[in-house]
């Protein structure tokens, strides 16, 4: 069957694009229809999605998406927490897809996500009381993710009256799709109007405990989707709401050295260098000084935690030579200076 598409865009889908939507790729451009997905078919498909080289969703945007969703959740009153996967997280494992198994990709960020009526779903399973006094919100990445291939082995599927299971039968792999171990996800939960406080005031313990015991998404009953809490990396957020001018001038919740920030990751030329090398670079060269450079070193340690670069010790024989060690001892010192030259 020929595909769908203009006859200039089949060149460009024989290869999952970096930059481009990954959910979109996985949904709407398999390019191996034409060989009636023998097994071999899917498992080189599947590895087309899951590269160890690129992770998945584009930095700027999920930094954007978190800056805002702290900003609701701090104007509203609820509540944020961070979670890390400590295995394997299978998201969408039900929806139809060639592979045979699908996957959850968040419309906008192109990476993979938990819908918020799964999380409440799973927590008023654990908690076993009404949940109708929290709005939970779509748990999303704190960062780009990596993918990983897995492989689920049937050993009686197809069988029949006639053909009944067996183990003479020959185990039949399917190939699906994994978010890897150690993840952070963000978490949100907002209070309804009207309703009952105390669910919010319990939803740490409730939440916590559904994560790392029941497990979120597919396949949780064989330890995939337990999550723990990262609450250094939870406090290193900033739940700034919008002030009246900003609100008013369009450009939410960012402060003037916030905006810089942005503007220097938006326009720098080189796309590929890390926005903690950017910033970095930006400050060390003077752009900012006094209280607003102290304002710039505290987004920057945010960034370099999250980033997983923020050393404090190594146990190298020679520590200079680690570039992250250095460059967190030298935002240490801007930040012992404040405000002050």
């Amino acid at each position: 069957m020929t595909r769908p598409l203009h006859k200039g865009l089949l060149e460009p889908c024989q290869q999952r694009p970096v930059d481009g939507h990954t959910g979109l790729w996985f949904d709407k451009y398999c390019n191996t229809w034409n060989n009636g997905f023998k097994q071999i078919d899917k498992s080189k498909w599947i590895q087309t999605v899951a590269s160890r080289q690129d992770r998945v969703g584009n930095r700027e945007q999920i930094d954007e998406r978190v800056r805002r969703t702290l900003a609701l959740v701090a104007c509203l009153g609820g509540k944020y927490f961070v979670f890390k996967n400590t295995s394997r997280f299978v998201t969408g494992l039900g929806r139809s897809h060639p592979t045979e198994n699908g996957f959850a990709w968040h419309p906008t960020l192109g990476a993979p996500y938990l819908p918020g009526s799964s999380i409440k779903g799973m927590v008023r399973a654990w908690a076993r009381e009404e949940m109708e006094g929290v709005c939970f919100l779509d748990a999303f990445p704190l960062v780009p993710v990596q993918l990983e291939a897995d492989i689920m082995t049937p050993h009686y599927a197809n069988w029949t009256t006639e053909e009944p299971p067996g183990d003479w039968r020959s185990p039949t792999p399917i190939p699906f799709l994994t978010v890897a171990p150690g993840t952070a996800f963000f978490f949100g939960a907002l209070p309804q109007a009207g309703k009952i406080k105390f669910h919010l005031d319990n939803l740490d313990e409730w939440l916590g405990a559904a994560l790392l015991d029941a497990g979120a998404g597919a396949k949780t009953s064989v330890g995939y989707g337990r999550f723990v809490r990262d609450e250094e990396l939870e406090k290193s957020l900033d739940p700034k709401p919008p002030t009246a001018v900003e609100s008013e001038g369009g450009q939410g919740p960012f402060t003037p050295v916030q905006r810089e920030i942005r503007q220097i990751l938006n326009d720098h030329p080189n796309k590929l260098e890390p926005a903690t090398t950017k910033i970095f670079v930006a400050i060390q060269n003077g752009r900012w000084t006094g209280a607003d450079r102290f304002e710039a070193a505290e987004w920057l340690k945010r960034r370099m935690i999250v980033d997983k670069k923020w050393k404090e010790r190594v146990k190298s024989k020679n520590p200079d030579r680690d570039k992250d060690f250095k460059r967190t001892k030298q935002v240490q010192v801007w930040l012992e200076q404040g405000g002050n030259e």
